[in-house]
């Protein structure tokens, strides 16, 4: 294969993956395609037989898939938190709504007063429901700034400073996403002892 090929055999992949709506690649999926061509330039010139046009266009599909899948992947990851966070964000904002309303129902139609102890119980079960709504929009930020530095990470190289602090920041939006699901079965759990315990 002559240079002149293989650049433009290499042209016409990265046209194929744009054509698929991708604008990055990984590293190692391009490395393994350039080490294909390469070992087929290297043992041309040293007379051998090189692969043929089948198993060329055969290597390139099978790195084109593998950038695909990859960045489906990707896409399916993202969506899976985004969906994860919204639904905390969702439980926790609606039980903080209703231990509300339940105070607001109580005060106005009983002799209780501020301070009795139904109503403290159901006052840490509403402050564990902000709590709770609170990690869950704090980790749609750490989500986003992940995904920014992923980004950035790309243009400079995959283990740079950038790569890390996207790692760090993922680690904290899932622990905050999970300290959300935490507090509102916790809540849940003290709203339930507040109202069923005479």
């Amino acid at each position: 294969m002559k240079a002149t090929e293989a650049l433009q055999q290499f042209k016409n992949a990265i046209e194929d993956v744009e054509k698929t709506g991708q604008s990055a690649v990984t590293t190692s999926n391009l490395k393994t395609y350039i080490d294909t061509l390469a070992q087929d330039a290297m043992r041309q010139e040293q007379g051998l037989v090189a692969s043929t046009d089948q198993e060329r266009a055969h290597a390139l599909e099978v790195w084109k898939t593998r950038v695909s899948m990859s960045a489906e992947m990707l896409k399916a990851t993202v969506e899976a938190g985004q969906t994860a966070l919204k639904s905390a964000i969702l439980i926790n904002g609606g039980a903080a709504v209703a231990m509300l309303a339940f105070v607001g129902n109580v005060v106005t139609k009983s002799d209780l007063r501020p301070g009795a102890p139904l109503l403290s119980h159901i006052g840490a079960a509403l402050i564990i429901f902000v709590f709770g709504a609170g990690c869950a929009g704090t980790s749609t930020a750490f989500r986003f700034l992940s995904q920014r530095c992923y980004e950035d990470a790309l243009h400079v190289n995959e283990k740079s400073l950038w790569k890390i602090w996207g790692d760090r920041a993922a680690i904290v939006s899932i622990l905050l996403g999970v300290a959300s699901f935490a507090a509102f079965f916790a809540g849940g759990w003290i709203a339930f002892r507040a109202v069923s315990t005479p």
